[in-house]
C-alpha cells in the first residue's frame, strides 16, 4: 500500500537525518504524509514520532525552524510542530 510506503520513508528520513544534511528530504516526506490517514497503522505513526523525538540532530533550532509550519500543525498535521514530536 502506498500509504505505508510513504510512512516508512518518513520514518527513515527522520531516523537517518544527520548534521550537514539539507532537511528538504524530510520536509518533502512531511508534505507527503498529509495524504496518509492518521487513524490507520497507529503503531507506524508512533514509530514516526519516536524517530523524530529520538534523533538528536533534529533538535537543531535551524532544522526545527525549517520544518515548522504552525498553520499546518494547527490543522492536525502534528509533525509540522517540533514541540509535539
Amino acid at each position: 500500500m502506498a500509504e505505508n510506503r510513504t510512512l516508512e520513508l518518513a520514518i527513515a528520513e527522520a531516523a537517518e537525518f544527520e548534521p550537514g544534511r539539507y532537511p528538504g528530504g524530510l520536509a518533502v516526506a512531511f508534505f507527503r504524509l498529509m495524504d496518509v490517514p492518521q487513524d490507520k497503522t497507529p503503531d507506524r505513526w508512533a514509530e514516526l514520532r519516536r524517530a523524530l523525538r529520538n534523533n538528536p540532530h533534529l533538535e537543531d533550532p535551524d532544522v526545527q525552524a525549517f520544518l515548522s509550519r504552525p498553520d499546518l500543525a494547527a490543522r492536525g498535521y502534528w509533525w509540522f510542530d517540533p514541540e509535539r514530536w
